[in-house]
């Protein structure tokens, strides 16, 4: 990981994007696994984006966080708000102790709440993300609502290295696409054994990063350029404002229509 991103860091690169779970040590709660990353950030001379796990004394954490060259870990930083079952957290675990025998994953994650938003200095400019842990990008109501506190783009860290080299990673993939759509915010992706790259606003795939031969399967690190909304160009789509009230209203007109059928029959 750290010659990927010194090699980088000799390049033109504005902004370095890990995927999710980066490191093996947790970057809050480890003092010298958060000292590295500090220290390669100042390096290569720019900020590093990453998916990690916080251990903070009261709890783990899964999230994102912005790493600044001779800054340091910037605050806050954002959480996984939605947790996998038997992954990240046992449902009913105190209802059912014996389920620890049969998932022994440990401590519980906690889902965060509010969702902060991450800032990354590019320049002059600051660039205003929302992120996205894992497979939280399958959830519309996530990705708009950080669209509506004003994020200019979505990142998602992931690790689809569970799918192996099958079909798994581009379906999960596929849901980026929609997440794009729905809020008009280009998508910008960084996934462990599958797909990354970046998709705009209107949900064409843009860029995707692969190797001959490898496909998105590969090991190393690659460039691309990501094109963002500056704040003035900055439009909320119609399911930002509005969310899933065409959805019901619909579903509801549908029933009405339905009922006047059987009424006349």
């Amino acid at each position: 990981l750290q010659r990927f991103t010194e090699a980088l860091g000799h390049s033109d690169v504005d902004w370095v994007l890990w995927r999710e779970s980066a490191t093996p040590l947790p970057v809050i709660g480890n003092q010298s696994m958060c000292a590295w990353v500090e220290a390669l950030a100042t390096e290569v001379g720019r900020p590093i984006v990453m998916g990690n796990l916080a251990h903070e004394p009261e709890a783990w954490y899964n999230g994102i966080f912005v790493v600044l060259p001779y800054q340091g870990l910037m605050q806050p930083y954002y959480v996984k708000r939605k947790l996998v079952p038997f992954g990240e957290y046992v449902p009913f675990r105190s209802w059912f102790p014996g389920l620890d025998k049969v998932v022994p994953i440990g401590d519980d994650f906690l889902p965060g709440g509010e969702a902060e938003l991450l800032k990354v200095p590019l320049g002059e400019q600051v660039l205003i993300c929302g992120g996205l842990v894992c497979y939280e990008d399958i959830f519309p109501q996530l990705a708009r609502e950080v669209s509506r506190k004003g994020a200019q783009c979505l990142v998602v860290v992931t690790n689809d290295a569970w799918y192996g080299e099958e079909a798994g990673a581009y379906q999960h993939a596929a849901h980026s696409v929609l997440r794009a759509v729905e809020t008009r915010r280009p998508v910008i992706r960084s996934g462990n054994g599958g797909w990354s790259g970046w998709i705009d606003g209107m949900g064409s795939i843009r860029e995707v990063l692969i190797k001959s031969g490898k496909g998105v399967y590969f090991r190393g690190a690659e460039s691309l350029v990501f094109h963002y909304p500056m704040d003035a160009d900055l439009k909320q789509s119609f399911y930002v404002q509005w969310g899933d009230w065409f959805v019901l209203l619909s579903g509801v007109f549908s029933l009405f229509l339905l009922c006047i059928r059987q009424l006349g029959t």
